[in-house]
């Protein structure tokens, strides 16, 4: 069963590509598929129910669908798991069946080094990702501390009890210690999240025109 790659990507839905949600649009994966990989590779701390490692996966397999390094094993679609390893070195590999059962399209089925593939030639690369830009050290960094503050304040609770400008500080100076130490984490923000974001803008900025039009007769 062949699928184009343009098929494979319309599958994704609308959900935001690169997002923990497209990947779950587009393949049932099962909770312990997907402790799986993270008992399969090397240790890693993973985040709260694997957080962590669903959104490398989301943003590695849509790449890989759409630079075409994927393959086809009979029904199995094939794709590298990025860049992850196992404890031995050895790349691990995803195999994505059609789903009979769920909404979504694929059903992830397994999770390994691919042993059963050692007769293909050749087997799936990880997609290349955009050069990372270089981070100017001397530049001003602004501290968003009403969203660190109050809507994410879980993250900082340990800060609970001090005054808020004593918080602030404590976020700043994490902030410029970890830059000038490059311990700065690399994020994801894939093209069409952006330009979903662009077109939320400014379908506000119209709403906001025409309030005013309202307003003003």
């Amino acid at each position: 069963m062949a699928v184009s790659r343009e098929e494979l990507l319309e599958q994704f839905s609308n959900a935001p590509a690169g997002t923990v949600r497209s990947l779950e649009q587009f393949a049932y994966i099962r909770k312990e598929l997907v402790a799986r990989p993270a008992s399969t590779l090397l240790a890693e701390h993973w985040g709260r129910d694997y957080g962590v490692l669903k959104k490398y996966l989301a943003v590695y397999i849509r790449e890989s669908i759409k630079q075409g390094r994927y393959l086809f094993y009979g029904d199995q679609l094939i794709v590298r798991a990025g860049y992850l390893q196992t404890p031995y070195g050895a790349p691990v590999y995803l195999g994505l069946v059609p789903n009979k059962h769920n909404m979504q399209p694929w059903y992830l089925n397994y999770v390994g080094s691919g042993h059963y593939l050692n007769e293909l030639q050749e087997l799936p690369e990880p997609p290349t990702l955009p050069t990372w830009p270089e981070l100017d050290t001397t530049c001003e960094v602004t501290i968003s501390d009403d969203h660190v503050l109050r809507q994410i304040n879980e993250r900082s609770a340990f800060l609970n009890s001090s005054p808020e400008i004593s918080r602030v500080y404590v976020i700043m100076g994490a902030v410029y210690w970890s830059i000038h130490r490059n311990l700065q984490i690399q994020q994801i923000y894939m093209e069409d999240k952006f330009e979903d974001n662009v077109d939320q803008m400014e379908e506000g900025l119209e709403a906001r025109d025409t309030t005013a039009e309202v307003t003003s007769t």
